[in-house]
């Protein structure tokens, strides 16, 4: 993926305890309609000792602003991520569960980082088709698989 394309937003983040500020990072659909774009969080580990969380497959206006309030969750009401919990909370009428990445099939998404910046724990937001199926499940949308690989265990 190159550089260029990637676009960043900085979001301060302000609790009782503390101020915080974690990047997101964006990168848009590329090589083709079948790479997907995605979202990712950057700073969350060193600031706030969360994992990181990456999201495929939607906009960026979408993605940031999931990520964003997955923050806020996280740093100002203090309420980490659980791996496999399903939320009901996050997507507006649909469910939402996270996944921890094999950090090995991971690492490309975060190849514009260097070595030693590169998110040592990542957490994936899945999310479902309109029917409310997670793409593990039987009768998932089989045109949205593309949009959103899983790279973690479910």
């Amino acid at each position: 993926m190159s550089k260029d394309k990637k676009q960043h937003k900085t979001i301060k983040l302000v609790s009782p305890e503390r101020e915080v500020h974690v990047h997101i990072n964006f990168i848009p659909t590329t090589e083709s309609p079948f790479s997907p774009g995605y979202a990712y969080t950057h700073g969350a580990m060193a600031t706030v000792g969360h994992s990181e969380i990456i999201v495929f497959g939607l906009s960026r206006d979408n993605a940031t602003s999931i990520l964003k309030d997955l923050l806020w969750r996280i740093v100002v009401k203090n309420e980490p991520l659980k791996v496999n919990h399903v939320y009901q909370d996050i997507l507006a009428g649909h469910r939402a569960v996270f996944h921890e990445l094999d950090i090995a099939k991971s690492q490309k998404y975060f190849s514009d980082h260097n070595k030693d910046d590169r998110p040592r724990k990542v957490m994936q937001l899945i999310w479902p088709d309109t029917n409310d199926l997670f793409p593990w499940e039987t009768g998932f949308e089989e045109t949205l698989r593309k949009l959103q690989p899983i790279l973690g265990v479910h």
